[in-house]
């Protein structure tokens, strides 16, 4: 289903990692350049000794430039430039945000984070960085005990931080930082490895209660919520409310409303929904009826399709 939040974690423009670099290697003895040429595609060019010498340079600069009030990764990130700039033919051909570097790379990621808290173990910011590392973990890992593990780490770390955040702090979008905190805490306990709707619940209201634009669209994640729970009075209501959002076109709404809509009509196994409930949609919260059966034939259609596809190519994708 598709995310309606989209809020920054820190968001800066720093070197990332080229898929297709090439290093021409230099002239040989006898003055003849080699034809040949060393394809470094899939490898890593930032080794781990010279991710740790960044670090500790970035480490030095940051204590001796206090009053600056910047960042470990800030620093972080801008020897990663100047490396970069330096050696052009070799690597970091791509720009990167930091969110892109945290996905791509979370254990150097959380290494940053670590020596970060380390230095300012108050920082409510640092905290939430580390946890969004840690949910890409509990994402990413095949184990799922260890991928559990990695969910409650991103819990405590957003525990941690709405401990130390205050009423006046605010994510990089201008958003309340203890009202993105709660929602990122309900958002894991949504997640397929915990599945505790009833505290994804709690935190999706006190993130609503925080939210300084009433009604939002956390509204529509707690009633998915609430459908997981078979509560559907709850769902709807925080439905209705969805739908009075002002910031969404009514073509945004409807684009996410149409799976849970289909779900209300004719029934989805992974909704607890009763028997004796029966979706009427008097408050116009859906689509009509045969619109709803019609987008979910259509979506049959494309999936079909796709699937064929794939087979034609040996299940490849």
């Amino acid at each position: 289903m598709k995310k309606l939040i989209v809020v920054g974690m820190f968001f800066l423009s720093v070197s990332g990692f080229s898929n297709d670099t090439e290093v021409i290697k230099s002239s040989d003895v006898s003055g003849v350049v080699p034809k040949s040429v060393v394809n470094i595609k899939n490898v890593d060019y930032l080794s781990d000794n010279e991710f740790n010498e960044i670090l500790n340079e970035a480490e030095k600069k940051l204590k001796m430039d206090k009053d600056k009030k910047k960042r470990l990764s800030e620093y972080f990130f801008e020897l990663l430039d100047i490396k970069r700039a330096m050696y052009p033919h070799e690597s970091f051909k791509t720009v990167m945000t930091l969110a892109e570097f945290m996905e791509k790379y979370p254990d150097r990621y959380l290494a940053i984070m670590n020596k970060e808290i380390e230095l300012n173990p108050k920082n409510p910011h640092a905290y939430l960085e580390r946890a969004n590392a840690y949910n890409i973990k509990c994402r990413k890992e095949k184990d799922l005990s260890k991928g559990r593990e990695y969910c409650f780490k991103a819990i405590k770390d957003l525990s941690t931080a709405i401990g130390y955040a205050t009423d006046k702090d605010m994510t990089i979008d201008r958003i309340p930082l203890k009202m993105y905190l709660h929602l990122s805490i309900g958002d894991i306990y949504m997640n397929d490895l915990i599945k505790d709707y009833e505290k994804a619940v709690f935190y999706y209201t006190k993130a609503i209660e925080l939210d300084r634009i009433k009604p939002s669209q956390i509204h529509f994640e707690r009633a998915t919520a609430y459908l997981y729970l078979g509560k559907m009075d709850k769902a709807i209501e925080d439905l209705k409310l969805f739908n009075k959002t002002p910031y969404f076109s009514e073509k945004e709404k409807k684009e996410n409303l149409f799976p849970i809509c289909y779900c209300l009509y004719f029934r989805c196994s992974y909704y607890p929904i009763p028997e004796n409930f029966r979706f009427d949609n008097r408050d116009n919260i859906c689509p009509q009826e045969q619109e709803v059966k019609k987008w979910k034939e259509e979506r049959d259609k494309e999936a079909l399709k796709r699937y064929e596809k794939n087979d034609d190519k040996g299940g490849q994708k």
